[in-house]
């Protein structure tokens, strides 16, 4: 039942019009959503971790620490809260006007997936794997 809310939720045509729980269908929805968004960040993180700039030594490494703290608490201070982000993106997301019934969700997700990319994700995984499990 659970993969039905959610194919269902994630469906631009009905969203959450005919989920039975509509909060315990929200829910697993944010988790998954989160799942992603932190999946990516970790791979933006690892990324980044590869394109260090080489060693500094002496004078230079000790300048540069005291302006890298400046620089750390700032974007520490700047980075929303993924949880807040991925509710922010479902709330948009739920907000939206409904598609016609003849729309297909996956077009419509790529043409409207930039608004909510973790969301986008989701969608594609769990509303391909249904349309492909129909199919046959």
């Amino acid at each position: 039942m659970e993969l039905l809310n959610l194919t269902t939720a994630c469906d631009p045509r009905f969203r959450l019009n005919y989920a039975g729980n509509k909060e315990e269908v929200k829910t697993v929805l944010l988790q998954h959503m989160l799942d992603v968004y932190e999946h990516s960040a970790n791979k933006s993180i690892s990324d980044n971790s590869e394109n260090k700039n080489p060693k500094k030594c002496g004078l230079d490494k000790l300048l540069e620490s005291d302006s890298d703290d400046d620089k750390d608490q700032e974007t520490i201070d700047d980075i929303p809260l993924p949880v807040r982000k991925v509710e922010i993106e479902l709330k948009n997301y739920l907000s939206m006007p409904k598609t016609m019934l003849n729309q297909d969700p996956l077009t419509w997700w790529k043409s409207h997936g930039e608004s909510s990319p973790s969301l986008k994700s989701n969608s594609k995984e769990i509303v391909g794997y249904t349309r492909h499990n129909h199919a046959f």
